[in-house]
């Protein structure tokens, strides 16, 4: 009877042992939230604006009609100011940007053999200074493929057609349609 209590003891004692670093590695998750680039702020123009309209966020890059040749699949985003849909941030897919669409004539777009289908959300509330990493950036939402009428302050989340999910921060807008400029700050997933 005491080599069965003995036994029947440790037993008890290892299964405390392993239910308990268990529940130890389970109480005390250690999450690791991913790195982020940090572009700083640049302007971009509408298609009557000398600024760049073309914007790459894999390396913060702004090009114009020009430069943008032989940069096609590098670029996200596309700016213009529009009539209806005021200062717009959208996808070179975008329909408007694309054959029957209102800005077709004003963009080369609609040259390009695979235009990226970067998609963008609503105006967010994140504190743009406390974005330090993609723990805010990961449970964003993106499906549209424009973000429209934006105004100064607005923080918005865009997911690029490679999948690195970032944010836009908008410093400024001036001017009106066809030569606008918006002054853009970004985080991005690396």
């Amino acid at each position: 009877m005491k080599k069965v209590n003995l036994l029947f003891m440790i037993m008890l004692t290892i299964a405390v042992g392993i239910f308990n670093s268990c529940t130890e590695e389970e109480s005390d998750p250690q999450v690791q939230f991913g790195p982020i680039n940090i572009f700083g702020e640049e302007t971009m123009g509408s298609w009557l604006s000398s600024e760049g309209s073309y914007y790459a966020s894999a390396d913060g890059s702004v090009f114009n009609q020009t430069q943008v040749v032989g940069h096609e699949s590098e670029v996200d985003f596309v700016f213009y100011f529009g009539d209806t849909n005021g200062a717009t941030l959208c996808a070179p897919s975008d329909s408007e940007l694309q054959a029957g669409g209102s800005l077709v004539d004003n963009y080369v777009c609609k040259d390009w053999t695979s235009p990226n289908a970067t998609k963008f959300g609503a105006n967010t509330t994140v504190t743009w200074t406390e974005v330090t990493d993609d723990e805010q950036i990961v449970g964003t939402s993106a499906t549209l493929s424009a973000a429209t009428n934006l105004s100064a302050d607005n923080v918005i989340p865009f997911e690029t057609a490679a999948g690195k999910k970032g944010l836009i921060k908008i410093n400024g807008i001036t001017g009106g349609s066809g030569d606008g400029e918006i002054t853009i700050e970004i985080k991005v997933q690396q």
